[in-house]
């Protein structure tokens, strides 16, 4: 059986690798947009054109970053099946360029904002800035001058030309005329504007406006995006509300276990130095992939000292939670998933080609592929159904990916991202949350279930970003299910390489759409750790080797394991503690009787009993052993068996009780008592004879 669901599963991760590389461009059309000039060749093309108008581009430095049109993608999208467009996308100048020359005196004055666009606070030169689509068209062009700049020559004949000869050598395919012309005047500035129409290739039409003083082109405003088209209405962004509460269940268990990693601490439970390795290598990582963005989108503006002290504020904070993160969960999920580790434990001690990390690795690699068939599905599904446009596009998040893939060390900022996350998402999710909830449910179904739901309402690495919150919650809630179930079927450095394996072959798909600047580096740096990974099974397989994992295991699992046995130890002892306690009380019609033993730790050695004495005599006896715990319940099993054979004699409590403690007295070494009240009711005569041995004063 277990034969067929393995084939059944490799099955179905072929099928994920396969739809994953066949639907990926129709999901995300996003990811797809042709880029015909990588950033150097636009920086060439636009330089050659603003010298080209007549500037003198020496002194001058160029900034380029894309831009996406989140307001055309959800146009569009309602407007085209999803099959077609990552073709409109390319067509409708998606994502564009958002250029900017400024003087190099100028560069510290710069404030890069969201989604590529640039605010120069104070400048005293002339600042171009152009829009150009993916083509190297220009979009918009347009000059900052400063306040007391004069443009006070214009030949209207000559701008005239100027403006048709521009038209026909930079918009050829348009085939624009001009329809109308407007001329401006001001103490400063004297310019002619001109407006022309033409006709793109769908028959849409397209206007430009081109505005010439100083015999120079100063601005150029060509209706893009959804600009021209006339039957769109701009909506509001909607938000998605799932993250509000992700974030306040994140923040629940990160308190949660901060509270269980303190319990463990005092126990001295906590593998301190693999949270200071694993936290400081992963915030490392972290941290560098972070500085490497913020670093990306203020070049200009930041220094060395300024980049260095960031990184080390960045990398203190994630540090901190990382060794919280990983310490804590490490000790709490050592209990109850020892046997979950050993392929980790291996690999951490540098055993690559041992059998366990062999097998996790190809198990790894075929989760992936269903991590991306359920996500491939998921997503085709929404979108076909409930339009593209349901799905949250963040503009922001979009452009800055972009963007720092055209840079040199993005492959290196890429990785580090992937590496951390896979890691994290492995510790946080199955390892943490099945063990928060086993400590109160036994059930493995109803373990699996709350862990899922533990899991969908936090941060999952593939899940559907969706507007609506319902269906938003219906696909994590899947993926968690399954996440949850191969943890349960292997281990978590399976799980780790699953999302590992997951991320990397999603990058494939998506860099081999997107061409970029480092596309091709990346997409062979991915193809490459893939390539590795099978090398290592390969020899894995040849040597074949296998070790004794539980001798890896760190010293607090040991610590944990004794206190497994100490506690079920005491856990058999208070079964047995209770057995000896009356199971239930005597009913007499002439007295009332009530009592309840709560012991002070697992074990005690707190006593009572009744003895029945026939003739309407009841016997009723209370005491306390020295000490707690585990002893103390032993001596009071010990007294017990003593008074029951002694109270068969029906003698008086002082002979009973100083019979009893010769007895006790010879049995038990020195240092150890127990102080009691022996008491007989006599129900006919309505009297009760009492002896006290040590114990407080009889309360009656």
């Amino acid at each position: 059986m277990n034969k067929i669901i393995n084939i059944s599963l490799i099955i179905l991760s072929i099928l994920g690798f396969y739809f994953g590389w066949l639907l990926y461009p129709k999901i995300h059309p996003e990811w797809c947009i042709s880029f015909q000039k990588d950033k150097s060749e636009i920086s060439s093309v636009i330089k050659k054109k603003i010298s080209d108008f007549g500037y003198d581009l020496n002194g001058y430095e160029i900034l380029i970053n894309y831009k996406i049109d989140r307001d055309l993608y959800h146009y569009l999208s309602k407007k085209h099946s999803i099959d077609s467009l990552h073709i409109i996308f390319n067509y409708y100048n998606f994502v564009i360029y958002n250029i900017t020359l400024v003087p190099k005196e100028y560069l510290k004055n710069i404030i890069f904002k969201d989604n590529g666009e640039v605010y120069i606070s104070t400048s005293k030169g002339i600042i171009y800035q152009l829009i150009v689509s993916s083509k190297g068209e220009i979009i918009k062009f347009e000059q900052k001058l400063p306040d007391d700049y004069e443009m006070k020559t214009l030949d209207s004949n000559y701008a005239y030309q100027l403006c048709r000869k521009f038209l026909f050598e930079e918009y050829t395919d348009y085939n624009f005329k001009i329809y109308d012309t407007k001329s401006f005047s001001s103490p400063n500035k004297k310019s002619m504007v001109f407006y022309a129409k033409g006709f793109d290739s769908l028959k849409n039409e397209r206007i430009i406006q081109i505005e010439i003083a100083n015999n120079k082109i100063i601005d150029i405003n060509l209706k893009y995006g959804f600009e021209f088209l006339p039957d769109y209405k701009l909506e509001e962004k909607k938000e998605d509300n799932f993250n509000i509460i992700a974030t306040i269940v994140t923040i629940i268990l990160v308190a949660i276990l901060l509270i269980l990693m303190i319990q463990r601490l005092k126990r001295d439970e906590i593998n301190l130095k693999f949270g200071v390795i694993l936290g400081g290598i992963l915030a490392f990582l972290y941290t560098f992939s972070t500085a490497y963005i913020i670093w990306n989108q203020n070049t200009s503006t930041f220094g060395i000292g300024m980049l260095i002290f960031i990184f080390l504020i960045l990398f203190i904070i994630f540090f901190a939670l990382f060794f919280i993160l990983f310490s804590g969960i490490d000790s709490i999920a050592r209990y109850y998933w020892q046997e979950k580790f050993h392929s980790f434990d291996a690999l951490k001690r540098g055993y690559f080609f041992v059998k366990k990390v062999r097998s996790s690795i190809f198990n790894g690699f075929y989760i992936a592929g269903i991590f991306i068939l359920l996500n491939t599905l998921f997503d085709y599904f929404i979108k076909h159904y409930f339009g593209i446009g349901s799905i949250n596009i963040d503009s922001n998040d979009f452009a800055q990916s972009i963007n720092v893939i055209s840079t040199n060390l993005s492959y290196l900022s890429i990785l580090s991202f992937i590496l951390v996350t896979s890691i994290t998402y492995s510790f946080a999710g199955p390892l943490f949350l099945t063990s928060l909830v086993k400590m109160k449910i036994k059930n493995n179904l109803f373990v699996i279930l709350f862990s899922s739901l533990l899991y969908s309402l936090t941060f999952l690495p593939i899940k559907g970003e969706t507007y609506d919150i319902n269906i938003h919650l219906a696909g994590n809630l899947l993926f968690s299910f399954f996440v949850i179930i191969f943890f349960y079927k292997y281990d978590v450095l399976t799980l780790i390489f699953g999302f590992f394996f997951q991320q990397i072959v999603t990058d494939i798909y998506k860099f081999n759409n997107l061409r970029l600047e480092n596309t091709d580096i990346i997409l062979i740096i991915c193809s490459g750790i893939l390539i590795l990974f099978v090398i290592i099974y390969i020899i894995s397989l040849i040597l074949n080797k296998d070790i004794d994992y539980e001798e890896l295991s760190p010293a607090i699992v040991k610590r944990i394991s004794e206190r497994e046995r100490i506690e079920k130890e005491i856990e058999a002892a208070r079964h047995i503690q209770q057995s000896f306690l009356p199971a239930k009380i005597p009913t007499k019609k002439e007295i009332d009787i009530y009592s309840v033993c709560l012991p002070a730790y697992e074990v005690g050695g707190d006593y009572y009993d009744y003895f029945d004495l026939g003739e309407d005599k009841l016997a009723i006896v209370v005491g306390d052993v020295s000490g707690k715990g585990i002893k103390a319940a032993f001596y009071m099993t010990l007294i017990k068996g003593i008074l029951k054979t002694q109270s068969q004699t029906n003698l008086l409590p002082s002979i009973i009780l100083a019979k009893a403690n010769k007895i006790f007295y010879e049995l038990v070494e020195k240092g150890n008592f127990i102080s009691v009240i022996y008491g007989i009711f006599d129900l006919n005569n309505k009297t009760f004879i009492y002896a006290n041995a040590g114990h407080n004063p009889l309360i009656f």
